[in-house]
């Protein structure tokens, strides 16, 4: 019951005949059509064990009443949710102060999502989907106007965990979906607010996965799928248990050409459990393996989508991730009322990522050519770039007019956590404490290379011995970061029922986080001014300074961070019910982010700024950085605050018919944002004064019959709420060689 309810089960039902109703949507076999493009071919086979159907048929079979035999009433179950890290207390909706969200494994199988976000993106109310790179595997989840997205510089503010374990990766809070195994999902749940229960980064919400097991999921599963674009999956699932011991294995695999030009996808996905059921004790292990391969080549002009929608402005922009996730459990029923869990986990990524673009330093390396471009060469007249619609000088085939950015990261997180549980009839109480622990090391490159006749860039090291540019030959290092952080916390949440149709909600986290970075970066220096010589010039250690000559030999400069972080974030809420099918609910919470070792490796550093004698406006002295692939200074940045407050109401019209409407506000103060310098597609992370997301929750769900529905509507406004000057070459508004945009 626990795992594979629907949401109609929170409202109160006999449990057998919530029981066969589920029990029979499980054992649906093919699902229907697809949705991906021409023609989609699903097939699907659900199978239990012997031992597990026999025993369900049992327990689901008539059971004969004496004439004298008294029938008891019908006992009434509630679907619980289950809010903390780690498993303890089973929350009621009735009992929730916030519009919680929750999807089963029915529903995604049902769903026919190939992912976490496909599924999000359409079946859950107020989340968009931002698909920047036109890869399945690379969208953008937006809560309320907060992101959990795999792309560097898009701002952090949602928590994900996956059995407890957050999975927001250490370099940038960025959260891979490609690591995450659909059909290895026994349920989700999405929680708005900054519930201090979900520590970090819980800024505008929380999305808590829990994985399926050989006791929630003692079955065989397959489907596979085919479709456009080459597009074809296998998933496979099969667990079981003897009463004592449980298993589960899931795996996933995915390959598609795209339907865009050069974007290919390969996703590889082994989950595997194994878990052990005592009286009073219970444990389990988990590993995760993934080794992805995804290409998403970005947007493209206008103007070029409508001569072809399935052209790319460059390729490729290819990642590969590599993860390994281990994660234990342990569990100690004191007695009936009280419990005791324990985690630990241990989680490896290494990402590797190669982005093909074009060279807007093309113009500085024809200058210094004589005779650049051949006026016979009709090429050049037309596209002198060699490539249509980017306005760019140069010649076709002559100079290199292609550049690769390439990346490198390896991220170890390991971490520990502890809590306590205490439920009585009118009290539930979670306490706890956690530790963890990541670290970062980043290194980053660039090597010029020519684009093709298919926007698609390619090496050619020959060409040095003609043209002198030795970045032809080899890669130039431009940034070496190391850094990582340490968060130890304590936190506690306590719902207390003053009334049967009344509760209480408090919580409160403390957090003290210290996080450090080590940068070495090269000299800001273009690329066609590296020769063979001007390489032996340098020297290959620190003392270099941007903007200045502290040391003309030396090639790189070097700077370091420590800094501490503190905060105490509260939360209160009250659910009220005045009769059964209608709850008035109240929340406010308080939230916190500290800034990543990236965000500090490419933070403003206004000191330095007005060091040099200006405001702002010294790009001398702030360079800025082509996010992931270029950094600079590492000043301190304040940590993000958040202050959150919803209202809501939500009832049932009939026992299959939910709704709900909610108002909710949050207050960032000191948000971080990349904000664009206007040159050479660089920026920095800044701290923003304050900014604010408001908005609406409208929904009605329900079933007919075997007809199942939803319908939403939201509507958020995002705003900034201080004035601040921003950076930009681009303003055309102002007559100052360095331009300022007033918000």
């Amino acid at each position: 019951m626990q795992g594979e309810g629907r949401r109609r089960q929170e409202i109160a039902q006999p449990m057998r005949t919530v029981r066969g109703r589920e029990d029979a949507r499980d054992a649906r076999g093919v699902s229907g059509a697809g949705r991906w493009g021409a023609g989609v071919l699903v097939v699907m086979v659900s199978g239990g064990f012997a031992d597990a159907a026999a025993a369900q048929q049992e327990a689901e079979a008539p059971v004969a009443e004496a004439p004298s035999t008294i029938r008891a009433p019908d006992v009434k179950v509630l679907a619980p949710r289950f809010i903390t890290p780690l498993p303890g207390v089973v929350i009621e909706r009735s009992q929730t102060t916030t519009n919680v969200q929750s999807a089963t494994s029915t529903q995604l199988r049902e769903s026919q999502a190939v992912n976490v976000t496909d599924y999000l993106g359409s079946n859950m109310q107020s989340v968009n989907v931002n698909d920047y790179t036109g890869n399945p595997f690379q969208q953008d989840i937006v809560f309320r106007g907060f992101s959990a997205s795999p792309m560097i510089g898009t701002p952090q503010g949602l928590s994900v965990y996956l059995d407890g374990v957050r999975v927001n990766e250490p370099f940038g809070e960025v959260v891979n979906w490609d690591l995450i195994p659909v059909n290895a999902i026994q349920r989700m749940e999405l929680m708005p607010g900054s519930d201090p229960l979900f520590g970090l980064n819980t800024l505008g919400g929380a999305l808590a996965i829990t994985t399926k097991s050989g006791f929630t999921s003692p079955k065989g599963e397959l489907k596979l799928l085919g479709g456009s674009w080459g597009r074809r999956q296998a998933q496979v699932a099969l667990g079981g248990n003897n009463g004592t011991v449980g298993a589960f294995v899931a795996l996933n695999k995915f390959q598609e050409d795209g339907w865009r030009a050069n974007s290919p996808s390969d996703v590889q996905q082994v989950y595997g459990r194994i878990d052990i059921r005592g009286r009073r004790v219970s444990g389990g292990i988990s590993y995760l393996h993934a080794d992805n391969m995804l290409v998403g080549n970005g947007l493209v002009p206008y103007e070029q989508y409508r001569v072809d929608p399935r052209s790319v402005f460059t390729s490729p922009d290819q990642v590969d991730n590599n993860v390994g996730h281990l994660a234990g459990n342990i569990r100690l029923e004191v007695n009936d009322s009280m419990s005791l869990s324990g985690l630990a986990y241990h989680r490896d990524l290494k990402q590797r990522s190669r982005s093909g673009d074009f060279w807007e330093e093309f113009a500085g390396a024809a200058a210094r050519r004589d005779n650049p471009c051949d006026p016979n060469n009709p090429s050049n007249i037309l596209y002198p770039d060699g490539a249509v619609g980017v306005d760019l000088p140069g010649c076709a085939n002559v100079l290199p007019n292609g550049l690769f950015n390439i990346g490198s990261s390896d991220q170890k997180a390991t971490g520990t956590a502890l809590q306590y549980s205490w439920a009585t009839e009118r009290n539930q109480l979670v306490a706890g404490a956690a530790y963890d622990q990541n670290e970062v090391n980043f290194r980053q490159s660039q090597r010029l290379g020519f684009v093709g006749d298919d926007r698609n860039v390619f090496l050619t090291p020959e060409r040095y011995a003609d043209l002198g540019l030795a970045a032809l030959a080899q890669d130039i290092q431009r940034n070496n970061l190391t850094g990582g952080s340490q968060s130890a916390s304590l936190f506690a949440k306590n719902i207390w029922s003053v009334r049967p149709n009344l509760h209480m909600t408090l919580g409160l986290r403390y957090n003290h986080t210290r996080v450090t970075s080590n940068l070495v970066a090269d000299r800001p220096i273009p690329l066609y001014q590296f020769t063979q010589q001007r390489f032996d010039t340098f020297q290959q250690r620190c003392g270099a300074e941007i903007g200045g000559a502290a040391n003309a030999f030396a090639r790189y400069y070097c700077t370091s961070g420590n800094y501490l972080y503190g905060s105490l974030n509260p939360s209160a809420g009250l659910s009220w019910l005045p009769r059964e099918d209608l709850n008035f609910y109240v929340n406010w919470s308080k939230g916190t982010r500290v800034p990543s070792s990236i965000e500090l490796g490419c933070a403003r550093d206004g000191q330095a700024e007005r060091l040099a004698g200006g405001s702002g406006t010294n790009t001398g002295k702030t360079p800025g950085c082509s996010i992931p692939t270029g950094l600079t200074y590492d000043p301190f940045l304040p940590q993000v605050r958040s202050y959150t407050t919803e209202i809501g109401v939500r009832g049932s019209i009939t026992e299959r018919m939910l709704w709900n409407f909610s108002l909710y506000q949050t207050n960032l103060a000191d948000d971080i944002l990349f904000v664009s310098l206007g040159t050479r597609n660089r920026g920095v992370f800044e701290s923003f004064g304050k900014t604010r997301r408001r908005g609406l929750e409208l929904g009605l769900e329900g079933e007919a019959g075997n007809h199942y529905f939803r319908a939403s509507y939201s509507r958020i406004d995002a705003t900034f709420e201080s004035p601040a000057e921003i950076v930009n070459l681009s303003n055309s508004t102002s007559s100052k060689e360095i331009g300022k945009v007033s918000t």
